[in-house]
């Protein structure tokens, strides 16, 4: 028996962040989805053009572009709103956080040092509230609405990433069974399958659709039983021939 050949080794090239994050609600974003997305836009980034033309790579990084930068902007509106509202209410307050978060990220593609960046500017945001509300200047429930919005837009950005990078996923799996079938398609160009997959994954991306049962639900085999209860029911059609159980029906 063939010995499996170890995987490769490969050297790509990153760089280390150093994010400071004090406001607890930041914190709890990062830790669901920081990382996470980090490796989908590394996947987006390394993955993607193995696969894809020139065209479809400018397009998907044009569309990873547009979304950080869109909430980059909507994050640094929030907060020179928050900042006039201190400065005219003459707040001097500068709150301090009891258990800050220093992070060494590590950045593996360039959307990835984007996207870090709203961390800091949602951090920014969040500290801006808090002066509001030691001052009295914005009551609990002002606090956290405007809290949850400002989380919500970073949230939202993953959610984005998380579905094309998803999509691109399938997209290279549906190329990979096509070529391991080895079926011509004379019907329609090869190349044109790609270029619908990723056609559609990024129009996917840029409405924010649900992703589609198909995308979502995990395969069963037409040979496996959907539940224990089938399964049961599976063996005792098995060991039991029908004529048999109909002819002891009658018996009884």
């Amino acid at each position: 028996m063939a010995k499996n050949k170890p995987k490769p080794q490969y050297s790509d090239a990153f760089f280390v962040d150093n994010l400071v994050l004090r406001h607890e609600r930041v914190q709890h974003v990062f830790d669901r989805c920081g990382a996470k997305v980090i490796d989908a836009l590394f996947g987006l980034a390394v993955i993607l053009p193995n696969f894809s033309k020139t065209a479809e790579i400018d397009e998907v990084s044009a569309i990873v572009k547009t979304t950080i930068e869109s909430a980059f902007a909507e994050i640094q509106g929030e907060i020179a709103r928050v900042d006039k509202l201190v400065t005219d209410n003459g707040i001097n307050l500068s709150p301090r956080y009891s258990n800050p978060k220093n992070l060494a990220v590590r950045i593996t593609s360039p959307r990835a040092g984007s996207f870090i960046g709203l961390f800091r500017k949602l951090d920014e945001l969040l500290m801006g509230i808090d002066k509001l509300w030691f001052a009295e200047v914005w009551d609990e429930s002002q606090k956290r609405k405007a809290v949850r919005e400002a989380t919500d837009r970073v949230s939202t950005v993953a959610t984005a990433i998380f579905k094309l990078h998803k999509r691109a996923h399938l997209a290279r799996q549906r190329k990979d069974g096509t070529a391991q079938k080895n079926v011509p398609r004379t019907e329609a160009p090869k190349a044109d399958t790609t270029d619908n997959s990723l056609s559609s994954a990024a129009q996917d991306f840029v409405t924010l659709s649900d992703a589609s049962p198909a995308d979502t639900a995990t395969p069963v085999p037409d040979d496996m039983p959907s539940s224990p209860t089938a399964d049961v029911s599976q063996s005792t059609d098995d060991k039991t021939p029908k004529a048999v159980r109909r002819k002891k029906a009658v018996a009884v």
